[in-house]
């Protein structure tokens, strides 16, 4: 059967303009587009026209001239259950998931064809993904009743529980969907109320329902040996539960630093699951982002619970999450480490403060005498040294300084240019001692030479200065900061010569 494309897609124009046509009682323009009309309505025998051409179109991705196809069919065919069944799957894969479950209600009895409570489950868990929580429960729930056979619909139910936060509601969801179930619960059931339960604090349940999934699951993708559920979320701020898909006592709280986002893996992730500790983890939608959103009370609020189900606790931040590790942390008297602490909004002790008036976190930590957090830091930076020794000193007073001469402000990346921050760390979580390495390490560290270079530079040592800082290069051709202190001994360097010249002239 032949078909002319342009003339399906134009009908409706074709009728407006025939309908324009005949209000101004012009009827010698308007016969030809009447009559094109007419033969267009005698070729519609059966609603095979309007299909075919739609299929023809989804070939060639075109899908939206597709849709309109079907659409434009289904004004001559309205129950056509073909052409509904087809216009339904071409939302589902456009994701216009509205028009699919309006067009699955109104349409429900006369469709066949079409497994509808998938459909329910599809437009729920797309829904859901979309952060349509309340949309996506409305529907989710209308499927429940009319299709109560069907397990995936209640299991995403539970899910959007969690999704909202709501773990109490959750834990109601799961275990009404437990009872339903029987003896024939999947892993992912027990994983998901485990969760919930642990969340809520309920450990002995949690453990439990952990044990059953141990017992149920089958093989792990080694590269996703965990569960992401997020506990936290005001648009800036977010906190991050991964839970590992192993038994673990250990919780360590983690805290970003100043240049990560949360579309980025979490500080220290990889390495830091392979240490068989869950993680709960502190991130930030932008780099702006300081958490003057957050107070302590809702981080400490939101984890509470959680964290004192494990035997360890420890927190884990660098530079802006040193801060934060001590900030949010020491309210649940966990053990830390916080390499190079610092808040570049601080009123008092930032490298780009605000005023008190915009400062929205407390000036000062709480006295929280009770723990010894290890702080590590470079005693020859000033604005760490000042924050450390005048400030945080006061707060907690029997915390351990680790003293890291020429390291600079960046800490984490001084250890790791020596080869052992994994060491360090494994350290802290094996609760051995921190620094072990050996010191001349230190000159395999670009940063260090750079951050020594810079200070004979400063007492006027320029020709120590200059091989610092080739000695940095040499380590780090990409070293920017190296790379200008070079140019500025050189410089000075150059202008010496001058003022020895221009003096052995004079005299």
């Amino acid at each position: 059967m032949g078909f002319d494309f342009a003339m399906e897609i134009n009908i409706q124009h074709r009728i407006k303009t025939a309908k324009e046509y005949m209000k101004k009682k012009d009827y010698i323009n308007a016969v030809p587009y009447l009559q094109s009309i007419l033969e267009y309505r005698r070729l519609l025998f059966n609603e095979t026209l309007f299909i075919e051409s739609s299929k023809k179109y989804k070939q060639k991705k075109r899908n939206l001239d597709a849709i309109q196809v079907l659409e434009n069919g289904l004004q001559f065919y309205p129950n056509s259950q073909k052409m509904n069944q087809e216009l339904i799957k071409l939302f589902l894969l456009l994701k216009k998931w509205n028009k699919a479950y309006h067009l699955i209600r109104n349409k429900q009895r006369e469709i066949r064809g079409i497994n509808v409570a998938n459909v329910y489950f599809q437009l729920g868990t797309a829904f859901m993904n979309l952060g349509q929580f309340n949309q996506a429960e409305s529907i989710l729930m209308e499927g429940i009743k009319k299709y109560p056979q069907n397990n995936k619909l209640p299991l995403e139910y539970a899910k959007i529980a969690m999704k909202k936060m709501n773990w109490s509601e959750a834990e109601d969801r799961w275990k009404k969907f437990c009872e339903s179930l029987g003896d024939k619960i999947p892993a992912d059931v027990y994983l998901g109320r485990s969760i919930t339960n642990q969340i809520l604090g309920n450990n002995r349940l949690a453990e439990s329902l952990f044990h059953e999934y141990l017992n149920k699951r089958k093989n792990i993708n080694p590269q996703k040996d965990y569960k992401k559920v997020i506990l936290y979320d005001n648009g800036e701020s977010r906190i991050e539960f991964y839970k590992k898909l192993h038994p673990s006592n250990t919780v360590l709280l983690t805290f970003d630093s100043i240049n990560m986002v949360w579309h980025e893996d979490p500080f220290g992730f990889k390495f830091l699951l392979n240490q068989g500790v869950d993680i709960i983890a502190l991130r930030r939608r932008s780099k702006e982002n300081n958490h003057q959103d957050l107070s302590r009370e809702e981080y400490l609020q939101t984890v509470h619970s959680l964290v004192n189900t494990y035997k360890k606790k420890k927190a884990y931040g660098f530079s802006l999450g040193g801060y934060t590790s001590l900030y949010y942390g020491a309210g649940l008297n966990c053990e830390i480490l916080s390499l190079s602490p610092r808040l570049p909004v601080h009123p008092f002790y930032g490298d780009t403060p605000i005023s008190v008036a915009e400062f929205k976190h407390s000036l000062s930590h709480p006295k929280k005498p009770e723990i010894t957090p290890h702080i590590i830091y470079d005693p020859k930076n000033k604005i760490d040294q000042r924050y450390v020794e005048e400030e945080l000193m006061v707060s907690y007073p029997n915390a351990i300084l680790h003293k890291c001469p020429y390291a600079g402000h960046r800490t984490a990346p001084f250890f790791h240019q020596m080869g052992v921050l994994k060491e360090l760390v494994k350290n802290f979580l094996n609760e051995n001692e921190l620094l072990t390495f050996d010191r001349k390490l230190r000159w395999k560290s670009h940063q260090y030479l750079r951050v020594l270079g810079s200070e004979c530079l400063n007492r006027n040592k320029s020709n120590w200065a200059l091989k610092l800082a080739e000695a940095a290069l040499e380590l780090e051709p990409t070293d920017e900061r190296a790379a200008k202190l070079k140019k500025k001994v050189v410089e000075r360097l150059d202008s010496h010569k001058k003022e020895v010249f221009i003096a052995g002239h004079q005299s």
